[in-house]
C-alpha cells in the first residue's frame, strides 16, 4: 500500500477490498471532511499470517487524527477489524453505527484483539524478530467509547453542515445497514450509495429484515459483491442452465 497522502476531494479505495474480498476501507475527502467508509481487517485467503500482518500494519494514506467519521455497516471482522489501530494512530472522531452493531462490536472487537495479539506472538517466534500487535485491549476499550449509535432506518441524520446520511436494511447479518451519504458544500452536493455485504432480497431468518433496493438516484454507488466473481456459480444457476438450455458443465 502506497503511502502518498490523498489531499484532492474524492473517494480512494484504500482498503484490500478492490483487490480481494475482506480488508473493506474506502476513505472520502469533501472539503472540509475526511471520514472512512469502514476499516477492515484484510485476512488472507491461504491463512498467511505474515502477509497478513504486512498489510494490515500498513502506514495509511491519510492522517487518522484528522478523520471525523467512520461509518460502520456491519460487524464483520472484515469490515471493522482494524478501527483499533485507527483508534492506537490517533483517530479520535465519531463511529457510526446501529443498535444492534453496536452491540456485537463490543464483543468481536476484544476477540480479534486476543487473535491479533496471538499472531503477532506466532511470527515472533517464527521469525525471530519482534512483531507489535496491531492493537491491544485499551485501543479496543477507546474505540468503543467513540461509537454513535443511529438507530433508524431510512431516517435523514445531519451530522453537521456538509455530512448526511441514511441507514437502508440489508439483510446480511443482524445490524447490518446500507449507507446512504449526502455530502453538501453549499455549492456542490453528492449523493453516495454504500452498500457494504448485500444481504438476500427475500431472506428466510427472521432475525434480520429484507434488503431494500434504493429507488432514488444517486451519484455514486460503492456496491461490495464478495461472490461476484465471474467464474463463480451457485446452484440456482446451475439449475437453470440445465432445465432451460440443456448446460450442465
Amino acid at each position: 500500500m502506497a503511502t502518498k497522502k490523498l489531499k484532492s476531494n474524492g473517494i480512494y479505495f484504500t482498503g484490500m477490498s478492490s483487490e480481494d474480498v475482506t480488508g473493506s476501507q474506502y476513505y472520502i475527502r469533501f472539503n472540509d471532511v475526511q471520514l472512512l467508509l469502514e476499516c477492515g481487517l484484510h485476512q488472507s485467503a491461504s491463512n498467511d499470517y505474515l502477509d497478513s500482518y504486512r498489510i494490515n500494519s500498513a502506514k495509511y494514506k491519510f492522517k487518522p487524527k484528522e478523520l471525523d467519521y467512520v461509518f460502520a455497516c456491519h460487524t464483520h471482522i472484515d469490515h471493522i477489524g482494524c478501527i483499533p489501530r485507527l483508534v492506537k494512530q490517533g483517530f479520535n472522531g465519531k463511529i457510526i453505527v446501529t443498535k444492534e452493531t453496536a452491540k456485537l462490536m463490543n464483543q468481536l472487537l476484544f476477540n480479534s484483539c486476543a487473535i491479533v495479539q496471538e499472531e503477532a506472538v506466532v511470527l515472533s517466534k517464527r521469525y525471530g524478530r519482534n512483531y507489535t500487535p496491531l492493537y491491544d485491549e485499551n485501543d479496543v476499550r477507546k474505540t468503543l467509547e467513540l461509537i454513535e449509535v443511529y438507530e433508524e432506518y431510512d431516517k435523514l441524520y445531519k451530522l453537521n453542515d456538509t455530512v448526511s446520511f441514511k441507514w437502508l436494511h440489508n439483510s446480511h447479518c443482524i445490524g447490518a445497514a446500507q449507507l446512504l451519504l449526502s455530502l453538501n458544500s453549499g455549492v456542490s452536493k453528492r449523493k453516495i450509495l454504500y452498500t457494504s455485504d448485500l444481504g438476500a432480497l427475500k431472506p428466510k431468518n427472521h432475525y434480520v429484515t429484507d434488503t431494500v433496493i434504493p429507488n432514488s438516484f444517486q451519484d455514486i454507488a460503492i456496491i461490495e459483491s464478495t461472490y461476484g466473481d465471474s467464474k463463480r456459480e451457485t446452484g440456482k444457476k446451475t439449475k437453470f442452465r440445465c432445465e432451460t438450455f440443456g448446460i450442465c458443465n
